[in-house]
């Protein structure tokens, strides 16, 4: 059997003396920073087995190749922060960290994954954009052979509430100390001489302020704020600095979109292989790019956050579920489809509706609404869509750690009663945050959300650039989805904005502010909201969201498949 994985630098190698080779690809956490986590690893593997690796908390892929019994393996960890590809080729199996090792002069479109893309802002259900190209499924132990991949889960997380009375305060303490765990099993592990927060101004990433300062202390923490400019609200920019104030720490704002689309579209392109969620804060990535590199053993401590309940209705199905969590059939781009030639709209729809239908499947046979959404979220949106963005943006050049995605926390997460775990009745979660670091909880709360530039003004702005690159620049993406496709879609969005929308741009996150301010509005709105969720079916992606992925994908897959040579990676046989 040959089975091959590349290296990288971030890959940790170990070899025991029969042998056995373990490479770890990311961090094991609740390790000394000078620890070798490969040899961590291949000490658990001899100790306690395959099991004993995988119930490692970390960041990380995993490869064990077991002379003595002529096997190898790759264990992804349980939340899917690091990830892995594989592919069978005429060499054997190949397995690697990077979709590019992947790519070859005979690579073909995987229609499901592409189809996924386009309608989900990114690729689910194992798939990528290239057949015969698949993710390692989240949480898993892999057995590698030469035909392919068996993957076993290791971990997979129920929701089940605990019943009867409870005291408040007792879960409050136990929330508390449970996040302070998480950070210092990270910080310890890393020994950053420099932790940069990502800060906005709501309570999640004041609480990483507040248990990062506590640990290592404010001089050694530098709170980062991203601004969109004038048009999309700066409400965050001036109480985020308020909040870095009273935690004593240094605050910078750094300007996410630089008004450079197709700029934003070709670092799209490069760092999302086609497969990641779409970055709004390139240009802050781009700038700090060369800054978190050359500062010795800096981290990257980021809000994501544990599974919440969003109400879906007790008769809500899987595939309800999914979409709450922005997984959507194709269905939701079937107007758009409806404009391609028949081969190319056929094969779009049914592979991606047959992969999709499978994922809704899986959670139909979950009892319980709450735990159908858990699972979506843990098992689609979380791997797929927030740790792959990370991992390929800002992960891309400095450690990024999400210490409210610990194993520990979540598990308890999970047991709380459905009116404490982050419902509209009153979360722990940010209740325990407010509590445990008043001073920081004394400067207000933003109102207006998250700002993200109006992409319909940006290509209205850049179209003659759009049009030029998409008729001058060939794609893979053209024998799918034709230029003329794109060009239409370009001209129905220009066309698209009458004389109100374009005098009021800039008023939406005002609006949204007021109505967040205004206790009455917001209690209609969520009662609203709750009522109607579910009416009206599989919400239609709109003509300047699926532009922009449109765009975005085209450009991802030349720079992917174009070189049509096979890319000259360090590979070790087995």
């Amino acid at each position: 059997m040959v089975v091959r994985f590349s290296k990288c630098s971030m890959d940790w190698v170990a070899t025991d003396v029969s042998g056995t080779v373990c490479i770890v690809h990311g961090r094991l956490y609740g390790i000394p920073s000078s620890a070798n986590p490969a040899e961590v690893a291949l000490a658990r593997y001899r100790r306690d087995g395959l099991q004993g690796v995988a119930r490692t908390d970390g960041s990380y892929v995993a490869v064990l190749v077991d002379k003595r019994r002529s096997a190898a393996f790759a264990i992804t960890d349980a939340l899917t922060s690091r990830h892995g590809y594989y592919s069978v080729r005429g060499d054997g199996l190949r397995v690697s960290t990077d979709l590019k090792d992947h790519a070859t002069g005979d690579s073909v479109l995987s229609p499901g994954g592409v189809c996924s893309y386009v309608a989900s802002d990114g690729v689910h259900g194992g798939l990528t954009p290239m057949q015969g190209t698949a993710f390692l499924p989240p949480g898993s132990i892999h057995e590698l052979t030469l035909s392919g991949v068996r993957s076993v889960p290791h971990w997979r997380m129920t929701y089940e509430p605990r019943q009867g009375s409870y005291r408040y305060e007792d879960l409050r303490d136990t929330w508390i100390s449970l996040m302070r765990q998480a950070m210092e099993r990270r910080l310890s592990t890393l020994d950053p001489s420099v932790a940069y927060v990502s800060l906005s101004a709501g309570h999640d990433s004041r609480g990483l302020l507040g248990f990062a300062s506590e640990m290592l202390g404010p001089e050694r923490i530098e709170a980062i704020t991203y601004h969109h400019g004038p048009y999309h609200g700066d409400m965050d920019r001036d109480l985020a600095a308020a909040i870095a104030g009273a935690a004593h720490v240094r605050h910078r704002v750094v300007e996410g979109y630089r008004g450079d689309f197709m700029g934003l579209l070709r670092y799209n392109a490069s760092r999302g292989q086609g497969v990641a969620h779409f970055c709004d804060e390139g240009s802050a990535w781009t700038e700090m790019d060369e800054e978190f590199r050359s500062t010795p053993n800096a981290a990257l401590i980021v809000g994501d956050r544990q599974p919440h309940h969003a109400w879906l209705g007790r008769k809500a199905a899987g595939a309800d579920a999914l979409m709450a969590c922005s997984v959507k059939p194709p269905d939701a781009i079937g107007w758009f489809l409806d404009s391609l030639s028949p081969d190319s709209a056929s094969s779009l729809r049914e592979s991606w509706d047959r992969r999709f239908d499978e994922l809704a499947a899986e959670l139909d046979a979950v009892d319980s609404w709450q735990d159908r959404l858990h699972r979506a979220y843990l098992q689609t949106r979380l791997p797929y869509t927030l740790n792959l963005w990370r991992e390929l943006f800002c992960g891309h050049s400095i450690e990024t750690i999400s210490p409210y995605l610990d194993l520990d926390l979540l598990q308890f997460v999970l047991t709380l009663p459905l009116e404490l775990n982050d419902g509209d009745g009153g979360p722990l979660h940010s209740r325990a945050i407010w509590d445990a670091f008043p001073d920081l909880a004394a400067i207000g709360l933003s109102k207006g959300g998250w700002n993200a530039p109006d992409w319909g003004r940006e290509i209205q702005l850049h179209a003659n650039q759009i049009r030029e690159s998409v008729i001058d620049e060939r794609s893979p993406l053209d024998d799918l989805i034709p230029p003329s496709a794109v060009l239409k879609l370009l001209a129905a969005v220009e066309s698209s904005r009458p004389e109100l929308a374009t005098a009021t741009s800039g008023y939406k996150w005002r609006i949204r502010a007021w109505v967040k301010n205004t206790p009455a509005v917001q209690s209609a709105y969520r009662k609203v909201r709750k009522n109607t969720r579910m009416w009206g079916g599989v919400r239609p992606v709109g003509q300047v969201h699926l532009l922009r992925r449109l765009l975005c994908l085209r450009l991802g897959l030349t720079e992917l498949l174009a070189s049509k040579v096979e890319v000259q990676s360090e590979w070790t046989d087995i």
